[in-house]
């Protein structure tokens, strides 16, 4: 297979890059990763008006009417730079499952409202003592034409300044279906949770929300496998951010290992420098390729749970190896907070643990070949 990108892939990643270059080192301290203000409002506004957040959204409906290649060049580059938008969240957990299954008017409309950059929508895909993303404890009752949803999610990627959420819960016929709420509907409370690189993130209580029926994803043959078709994006989404974060971290240091001398020579000339910076390279390269495959396949609508596990399974791998062994070539620079290596580093210890960490990724494949 080729996965050399497309020109609309370099055109959009070119532009993504202009747009997080000119923003790159703001918020690079301390008080960042305590702020609810974490996001940056005029970078926000730029992917908005440069029509970013309008990838996977119909041209119809406002957007571009690109897929999950062109969505993947942009977050490897907000990876690489540590963009604070909530791309990940708008376009690839709300706005591509809205495109794909939004069956009513209103749902469009918030399909079209999240391309124009006037609000901001997200995906809750995970629960306290969750093993996989489909243990739903999160229920959905019938209550007249709609629905009342009671559960707590956690970990909510933009959670804080989300204006819809895209909750998956478990239906009276125990199929999962995925429902369109309203953050301000009664019923629902959010509490602010801090993640490891300082992002904001909620932790969101459903108590008796009230949904409408037009709310509900997806038509009766869709609704079961709404939440595994959004579920392998969001890891192959998480796979490109980790791609961009490792392949940064991996040139600061091929750059400082160049740079740096003891006793007359150059570090990289050392032999067992060498060798650990090219096994996380090698991982980089597992990544990139598994990455791109499921990616490929995603964007051909073609379901792809496992190489989507695969894909993730490579981005936690590649998280922790990477952290380890810059920080290890660099010494202690790596660690003081005015450069940029230490960021990188808790980018992707975030990256490593959402939407499923390594294990999970290897469980969840393991149960799929022994129910083949």
């Amino acid at each position: 297979m080729d996965f050399q990108p497309t020109d609309l892939q370099r055109s959009v990643a070119d532009l993504a890059d202009r747009l997080l270059r000119d923003a790159a080192g703001e918020g690079r301290s301390i008080a960042a990763l305590d702020s609810a203000q974490w996001y940056d409002a005029a970078l926000h506004r730029q992917f908005a008006d440069s029509g970013l957040y309008g990838i996977g959204v119909p041209e119809a409906l406002g957007g571009s009417g690109l897929g999950m290649r062109e969505a993947c060049s942009v977050l490897e580059r907000i990876g690489a730079h540590g963009g604070r938008v909530p791309f990940l969240s708008n376009v690839v957990l709300a706005a591509m499952p809205l495109a794909r299954f939004g069956r009513s008017a209103r749902q469009s409309d918030v399909a079209r409202r999240i391309a124009s950059g006037s609000l901001c929508a997200t995906a809750t895909l995970d629960e306290p003592a969750m093993e996989t993303p489909f243990g739903l404890a999160t229920t959905a009752v019938r209550s007249g034409d709609g629905f009342l949803l009671s559960g707590i999610k956690t970990s909510v990627a933009a959670g804080m300044m989300a204006d819809f959420v895209l909750v998956p819960a478990r239906m009276e016929d125990g199929e999962s279906g995925l429902f369109l709420v309203d953050v301000m509907s009664s019923g629902v409370a959010c509490e602010l949770q801090v993640s490891a690189d300082g992002s904001p993130e909620a932790l969101m209580t459903l108590d008796a929300v009230p949904v409408a029926g037009d709310m509900v994803l997806g038509d009766e043959a869709e609704r079961a496998s709404v939440l595994d078709w959004i579920v392998q994006r969001a890891r192959v989404a998480v796979a490109a951010c980790q791609l961009g974060a490792a392949q940064r971290a991996l040139g600061i240091t091929a750059e400082w290992v160049n740079q740096r001398e003891q006793f007359g020579r150059s570090l990289a000339s050392s032999p067992m420098v060498a060798l650990r910076a090219a096994d996380v390279y090698i991982a980089i390269e597992a990544l990139r390729l598994t990455m791109w495959h499921a990616a490929d396949l995603l964007a051909a609508d073609i379901p792809a749970a496992d190489e989507a596990s695969n894909a993730k399974y490579w981005a936690s791998e590649v998280g922790s190896l990477t952290a380890a062994t810059t920080h290890l070539l660099q010494g202690g620079i790596g660690v003081v907070m005015e450069s940029e290596l230490p960021w990188l580093t808790l980018r992707q210890r975030h990256l490593e643990f959402q939407f499923g960490a390594a294990r999970q990724q290897l469980a969840e494949m393991g149960a799929r070949l022994a129910a083949a």
